[in-house]
């Protein structure tokens, strides 16, 4: 039995594993891509005449020389015209990893995900896509509702950065 799961899992480990060797960056929501640099996205925001406030700069400290610019967290406003709330940017060194959109109507944006995305939305809800996408709704600490759009391998490699060097 032993031998089956081996002879079964190290492929499966092999070609799901190894997908965020190489990654490339995908779309996740609002005409922005994972992998755009601070600069990239700031100068959107600039040329769309929106405001740009920085919510949390995290540096790095001595322990890795791979991460140099550490997590940078901003609210953007006039990125979309398709969102009415509030969006947050979240980069992990230099790189776009994830949005979160503040609907200011829950209700009304949970219908225009359901169309979008052909499922039910509900605060709790998951779920990864083929291009490695990461939809969530989810309730924040001070108990405001957000939907995220977030890249699989940028947060893991972020992740795995916390628990390495946290």
């Amino acid at each position: 039995m032993n031998k089956l799961i081996f002879v079964i899992g190290l492929p499966l480990l092999f070609i799901f594993g190894c997908a965020c060797d190489n990654p490339s960056p995908i779309h996740l929501s609002f005409g922005l891509n994972s992998y755009s640099t601070i600069d990239e996205i700031k100068k959107l925001v600039a040329t769309k005449g929106g405001s740009w406030e920085v919510v949390e700069h995290n540096t790095i400290g001595p322990g890795d020389s791979t991460i140099k610019h550490g997590f940078f967290k901003v609210s953007a406003t006039k990125l979309t015209t398709d969102f009415d709330g509030k969006l947050q940017l979240m980069f992990f060194n230099n790189q776009l990893a994830e949005i979160w959109g503040y609907p200011n109507d829950w209700n009304a944006y949970k219908g225009e995900m359901e169309k979008k995305y052909k499922d039910k939305f509900f605060i709790g809800y998951e779920k990864t896509t083929e291009d490695r996408l990461v939809v969530r709704v989810y309730k924040d600490y001070k108990k405001e509702i957000y939907v995220a759009w977030e890249d699989k391998c940028l947060i893991e490699l972020q992740n795995s950065w916390i628990s390495k060097y946290a």
